[in-house]
């Protein structure tokens, strides 16, 4: 019945789940789908680490950590602009800012 509440809280508050669910699938794909197997490998293999599989995972974790802080980073400003429409949102490879409000 928890779970059941927390949706029905959830569903009234948030409009627009889309961006929140973009924020979920950032956070959890970047820990789940390419952090935490890295990890376990190294947990289990212990014994058995070469120099290419430290060299290779720790280029999974890298790929991981920037791969939760951008999408993140993304579908907070997803959902500063959902939440407020005249604020428009500059998408670009090196400044991701808002500008000023649109006036119209």
């Amino acid at each position: 019945t928890v779970l059941v509440t927390l949706s029905v809280v959830i569903a009234v508050a948030v409009p627009t789940i889309g961006p929140f669910i973009g924020l979920i699938g950032a956070f959890c794909f970047s820990l789940l789908g390419i952090v935490v197997p890295v990890i376990i490998e190294f947990a289990t293999y212990w014994d058995d680490v070469t120099i290419w599989m430290s060299v290779r995972n720790a280029v999974l974790i890298s790929v991981g950590f920037l791969a939760l802080v951008f999408g993140t980073a993304n579908s907070v400003v997803d959902i500063i602009t959902a939440y407020n429409p005249a604020l428009q949102a500059v998408k670009c490879a090196i400044n991701s800012t808002l500008t000023e409000p649109i006036t119209e």
